[in-house]
């Protein structure tokens, strides 16, 4: 897990300068020898990189600043923070810097994260670490996942009973997918309070996920609350007493004032979360302001992925276009409500989501663009 910063990195001196040239030259492929370098430092890398390859066009970003890529299948590599002023000519069509590869010297940069901006920065190198910063904001890596484990002879009730609400008459498929989800996760029982309508086809397709009529006695290790929900979800089931993930249609239901007592995890995606700030008076706010408010995690759903608990903040880079399917907020919200069977909320969250990007890539890799019962298939082998 790496920290990110909000300014600039600094801390590198002149001993410094060759070692990272020679490492960024080393990502250069021949095949492209007319690069384009920015350069946040006035311009030592860039100049040492100018030194050490002739074939390296050199420029320091700047100010209303423009270069002419000459089309010729030049690539753009920038060290540091391309800035949103430094614009780049293609083929006399004007638009702001994209860079193929960003050079990121000693500490990440929280903006490289940011969803809308994600795009303009392609792959992120960080080059030569220092821990000399403290920091709120960390980068999940996939190594962060911490599963959970069972002995060979765990019984389902010690896997977990996820307790799943959602579904209505036009809505069936995203119950099932979430219920499909923390199976393959590791869940023992999965049971499914819906309408009477909505169950017969969910029951068709699953008839391991069990129906049931919800009395106030009733304990589940962990809830899924929801997806699929249409206009059939009642507000009361929002604070049942329990950890629970609220998703989808539930969110809609949050209103100002509700507080979730660190019970809670809110997976909306950037159009629910826009609504969510409607409902609370909270225009504009940041997903860490909404946490606080609502004492609750938000997993905040974009390109790259956002949870926090108000005080710290992760952000796992998944740039993974395969995930953005139809569902796939489902198994995600059935993944984490199975971890939340196990672990804390802060916790579930992460390696939920990091659970479900690593699934992602399996999934990709097995059929480049698929389906979210696809993706579901994958989720068991991580």
């Amino acid at each position: 897990m790496k920290s990110l910063v909000d300014g600039y990195s600094t801390g590198y001196g002149e001993e410094d300068v060759l070692p990272l040239a020679r490492e960024i030259l080393s990502y250069l492929s021949p095949k492209h020898p007319h690069l384009i370098i920015g350069d946040g430092f006035e311009g030592d890398v860039a100049k040492k990189i100018l030194e050490l390859d002739g074939n390296a066009r050199v420029y320091e970003s700047g100010a209303d600043a423009e270069v002419v890529i000459d089309g010729s299948g030049s690539r753009v590599f920038d060290i540091s923070v391309p800035e949103s002023a430094m614009k780049v000519t293609l083929a006399s069509s004007s638009s702001l810097a994209h860079s193929d590869l960003t050079f990121a010297f000693f500490h990440l940069l929280g903006k490289y994260y940011d969803p809308k901006g994600r795009g303009k920065y392609g792959k992120i190198v960080l080059l030569g670490e220092k821990d000399d910063v403290e920091s709120h904001v960390h980068l999940l890596e996939d190594e962060d996942l911490k599963k959970v484990g069972f002995p060979s002879t765990a019984y389902k009730n010690v896997r977990g009973h996820i307790a799943l609400f959602g579904g209505s008459e036009n809505f069936t498929g995203a119950v099932k997918m979430a219920g499909e989800a923390a199976f393959h996760a590791g869940a023992g029982l999965v049971s499914v309070f819906t309408g009477e309508k909505s169950f017969l086809p969910i029951s068709l397709f699953s008839p391991f996920i069990m129906k049931r009529n919800f009395g106030k006695d009733m304990k589940y290790d962990s809830y899924v609350i929801g997806p699929g929900w249409g206009n059939e979800g009642f507000r009361d089931y929002l604070f049942i007493e329990g950890r629970k993930v609220i998703d989808a249609d539930a969110i809609k239901l949050i209103r100002r004032g509700d507080k979730f007592k660190s019970s809670a995890v809110l997976t909306p995606h950037v159009g629910e979360f826009e609504n969510l700030l409607e409902n609370l008076g909270m225009e504009g706010a940041k997903p860490e302001d909404v946490a606080t408010e609502l004492e609750c995690v938000i997993v905040l759903k974009a390109s790259t992925v956002t949870i926090t608990n108000g005080v710290e903040k992760y952000i796992y880079d998944g740039v993974n276009p395969s995930l953005g399917v139809a569902g796939s907020g489902d198994v995600l919200s059935g993944i984490i409500g199975f971890y939340l069977a196990h672990q804390d909320v802060l916790d579930a969250a992460l390696n939920g989501v990091i659970h479900h990007q690593i699934a992602g890539k399996f999934a990709s890799g097995k059929f480049g663009y698929y389906d979210a019962f696809d993706l579901i298939d994958q989720v068991g082998k991580v």
